[in-house]
């Protein structure tokens, strides 16, 4: 069942989404209206699926955390491989893997593009 709170502030009032999953607190996020605060609760709510993915451990786990892992482990023969994982963290280390959806990665891709070309080999000169 999802809570939502209205908050004061200078610039107007704000409502926070509070998503709940057996007492754990699993997601919130803040809009600028009420009915925009009920819409993405019930689209969140209403998705099983991703209520049960929000209160996996990993749900919390950043994108960076978990290539970082990846690398560590990682014996593959590839040379640019890590290269090619570091770029991917740099642009969305910092985002919960619960939020990395297709838009995301599309973006990011539509940016890549956009770059000017590098060869990366595995080695530093």
């Amino acid at each position: 069942m999802a809570t939502i709170i209205r908050i004061e502030r200078k610039s107007g009032a704000r409502f926070k989404a509070i998503i709940k999953y057996r007492g754990r607190i699993l997601k919130t996020k803040t809009f600028q209206s009420k009915a925009k605060a009920m819409l993405w609760s019930k689209r969140i709510e209403g998705d099983q699926e991703m209520i049960e993915a929000l209160s996996m451990r990993g749900a919390a786990l950043s994108f960076r955390t978990l290539a970082e892992e990846h690398l560590a482990q990682w014996c593959g023969r590839e040379r640019s491989w890590p290269g090619k994982v570091k770029w991917w963290i740099d642009r969305i280390g910092e985002h919960k893997l619960i939020n990395i959806d297709a838009d995301l990665i599309c973006e990011h891709l539509d940016l890549y593009a956009g770059e000017q070309g590098m060869r990366f080999d595995g080695m530093r000169t």
